[in-house]
């Protein structure tokens, strides 16, 4: 049954009208990886968000899918903090820069790096390059 049901949502995946992200514009990209919108619309308060959440469905439903259909052109004006550990893996070479959050930042208590180092290894590369875009990917 498990598996009948894998199979209905990648067939409903296939359907669905899917955005390329590089082409969306905004100039900051937060990936909260894992994260379901439908958890995250109902319960933003428990989140803390103080900003607007829109539904996307994005090429690729898995990690190294996204990486591989999303990121096929030239991003020189990207750069991607990635606390995911495939974008390390699957060495998408077409950005500015790819800092890899988890090689100074790795919390072994939680097992992920944590929000705020995210937020501040953010601060620091915009205060460096004021006028690229970003890519911030936070995994739970």
């Amino acid at each position: 049954m498990k598996n009948l049901f894998r199979q209905f949502l990648k067939i409903k995946h296939f359907f669905h009208k899917k955005v390329s992200v590089m082409r969306e514009d905004w100039d900051v990209l937060i990936i909260l990886d894992a994260l379901r919108y439908d958890i995250a619309s109902i319960n933003k308060e428990a989140i803390s968000f103080n900003f607007n959440i829109s539904k996307k469905i994005s090429k690729g439903s898995s990690s190294p899918d996204f990486i591989t259909k999303n990121f096929k052109e030239n991003y020189f004006n990207t750069i991607v903090i990635a606390s995911n550990p495939y974008v390390h893996k699957l060495k998408p070479k077409n950005f500015f820069l790819i800092v890899n959050a988890w090689d100074e930042n790795w919390d072994e208590s939680k097992g992920t790096v944590l929000p705020e180092d995210m937020h501040s290894l953010y601060l620091k590369y915009k205060s460096k390059y004021p006028n690229k875009r970003f890519i911030v990917w936070y995994m739970q």
